[in-house]
């Protein structure tokens, strides 16, 4: 062996063993530094700090701590304090690494840069307190400016890798939250020691990645089980995306109508792609409010069950949509919401009904502007909706919103395509007993004001060769008819509009509102209020006993 390749090979092994000796034999003298550091000092008032060793690593400059833990100290002294926290946390970390740490900088500057921070698989258990009872506001303090002092911290990379976040509400050991895996990356954070008392302040940054997998939680109630597959954020695109969200009854529709005193109604939600972009995260952090360029929403699938067969909460007072945005405490400005291809199902089970009504709304697409509470946007804009889909996958429906932000008024217009009209049966026969037996839909337009107390404007619906039928399902299943009813209505209700002598009804829509059920049923009572108009006055007799017969057919 070349006298050369003796002298490299000892010159590694001398480097190894050194390497070696420094990275274990540094652990007694760095984990001292630091524990004596930390000793007597509390984290937020109560938190204590541990480790379980930390090396100098040599080939990066560096420092590795391993087995880090945060939890609350249990002494007697300690307790009063714990008082104070709404939320306990008890952390555990499996290493942090900080590499490239520049000592010149340090010593001649009094700043801390770091090429790169990694914390390598946090699991943070937050716990809410049950014994918290404080109200008392902590005052910011101001760090002091002492030369000697650190002034800032610089880091080239942050990391946190598979990070996993449990939150329990109850005292049990079943997590209310579940985040499964967070992974982030933040470009070129720097923190000004001399701002800490302004967090906001105090950080600045290029970029930041958020991934966030696995979420899941379960409501307050316990009455849904609510999923995140994946969250992703980009700080510098100011982009968000959410996919596979789902809410899901953890009962079935009869239990979890039981559940509930008075009517319910019950969500079924899946959502596979959410995104958003313009997403300001420094307005909402600095001004709190949140911002958005524009919300696309795709494949939503959304039924609702409501079962009718239970009391009515007459205590409720639903908020027309102007007056929910401004009762909320949260600050929104959201420019556009667009939701595509979407499916809506409604299913109600009216009283003594055996079966559940339908109504379906197929490739539903939305389009929602100026959606916001803010003090300018109330006092200047309009929450203004546009929406196209097919009613049972037939007729098309386009419909348009106007709400003003400011008051309590809107405008409906809207108009349904052509379509059978026994279509509708899905609804009516369960719910009303009304079979409809022929009669086709050539034309639905409508246009209405309404504001808190009362709708009003114009309907006119085309149709022709009507032919309806009352019944009556018994539990067997066999239908039986209503035959007094159903002579009142072959005899009475006009067949079409126009008539046999090409005279049109145009229906007057007029409803005054029940304030203790919310917008949609407001809007379909409107339109059913024309609807009805057209059959009790569309063949314009005058005799009031059998204007009073046609009225029986609708109550």
């Amino acid at each position: 062996m070349k006298k050369w390749h003796k002298y490299f090979i000892g010159i590694l092994a001398f480097l190894g063993v050194l390497f070696i000796v420094i990275f274990y034999g540094s652990n007694f003298i760095i984990k001292k530094i630091i524990e004596d550091k930390l000793k007597d000092q509390h984290i937020a008032e109560i938190y204590q700090i541990k480790l379980t060793s930390a090396h100098i690593n040599i080939l990066n400059m560096g420092i590795l701590v391993k087995g880090i833990t945060l939890t609350p100290d249990s002494s007697k002294s300690f307790q009063k304090k714990i008082s104070n926290h709404q939320t306990i946390a008890h952390i555990e970390i499996k290493k942090i690494s900080l590499s490239s740490i520049s000592l010149l900088k340090l010593i001649r500057d009094k700043q801390l840069k770091v090429q790169k921070l990694s914390i390598s698989k946090p699991i943070i258990n937050l716990y809410k307190n049950n014994q918290y009872t404080s109200t008392k506001t902590k005052e910011k303090q101001a760090v002091a400016e002492g030369s000697g002092k650190l002034q800032n911290i610089e880091f080239q990379n942050i990391t946190v890798d598979n990070a996993e976040v449990n939150y329990y509400i109850d005292a049990d050991n079943t997590a209310d939250l579940t985040v499964g895996n967070i992974n982030i990356k933040i470009s070129q954070p720097i923190i000004n020691l001399k701002k800490l008392h302004d967090p906001l302040s105090a950080i600045s940054l290029e970029n930041l990645h958020l991934e966030i997998r696995n979420i899941q939680e379960i409501d307050s109630k316990k009455l849904f089980d609510i999923k995140l597959g994946k969250l992703k954020y980009d700080y510098k695109d100011k982009s968000l995306a959410l996919h596979n969200l789902s809410i899901k009854p953890k009962y079935n529709k009869e239990q979890f109508a039981a559940k509930h005193k008075y009517q319910s109604d019950r969500f079924d939600i899946e959502a596979p792609e959410i995104k958003v972009t313009g997403f300001d995260l420094n307005r909402l952090l600095n001004e709190k409010i949140i911002t958005a360029k524009k919300v696309d929403v795709n494949q939503l699938i959304l039924e609702v069950y409501r079962d009718k067969n239970y009391p009515f909460n007459t205590n409720k007072y639903p908020k027309l949509p102007q007056e929910a945005l401004r009762s909320l405490k949260q600050k929104i400005e959201i420019e556009e919401i667009e939701v595509q291809s979407a499916n809506i199902i409604y299913l109600e089970k009216g009283e003594g009904a055996i079966n559940a009504g339908k109504v379906e709304f197929k490739d539903l697409g939305a389009t929602l502007r100026n959606f916001g509470n803010s003090d300018d946007w109330i006092e200047n804009r309009s929450l203004i909706a546009q929406a196209q889909a097919t009613v049972y996958g037939k007729g098309k429906l386009n419909a348009s919103f106007y709400f003003p932000l400011k008051n309590n008024n809107f405008n409906v217009d809207g108009q349904v395509g052509k379509m059978t009209m026994n279509t509708f049966n899905s609804i009516t026969e369960p719910n009303v007993g009304l079979q409809i037996n022929n009669g086709t839909i050539n034309k639905l337009s409508f246009k209405f004001n309404a504001n808190k107390q009362h709708s009003e404007g114009k309907l006119s619906l085309y149709y022709q060769d009507l032919e309806v039928s009352f019944i009556k399902r018994k539990e067997t299943g066999e239908i039986v008819n209503k035959s007094v009813t159903n002579f009142i209505a072959k005899t009475l209700l006009p067949k079409s509009n126009p008539d046999k002598n090409g005279q049109f009804y145009e229906a007057k829509i007029y409803f005054e509102r029940e304030v203790n059920k919310g917008v949609f049923g407001y809007l379909w009572k409107s339109i059913f209020s024309g609807i009805k108009d057209t059959f009790l006055k569309g063949n314009k007799k005058k005799d009031e006993k059998e204007e009073k017969k046609k009225r029986r057919l609708f109550h």
